[in-house]
């Protein structure tokens, strides 16, 4: 079944686009966040936040911060 072309159809329920698009926009909108989140601390980052490459885990006596790690939880939960 062929569905209408409409923004929200778009934006969220296409399934051709969410094995592909849909991931590249989370992971650009997590770039953006996970870059202020290592100017905020001082740690070293590029100047553009499109340049910027997360490590998985990075601590300071500061913070911690996971990228795109899973995490063990009491019970299951749908998104992590």
């Amino acid at each position: 079944m062929q569905r209408a072309e409409t923004v929200a159809h778009l934006m969220s329920e296409c399934s051709k686009l969410a094995q592909l698009e849909y991931k590249k926009r989370h992971d650009k909108v997590a770039a953006t966040v996970h870059c202020r989140l290592y100017e905020k601390y001082g740690l070293p980052r590029s100047e553009q936040w499109y340049r910027h490459t997360a490590e998985s885990v990075i601590e300071t006596k500061q913070v911690k911060i996971h990228c795109d790690v899973s995490i063990q939880t009491d019970h299951v939960t749908e998104h992590r």
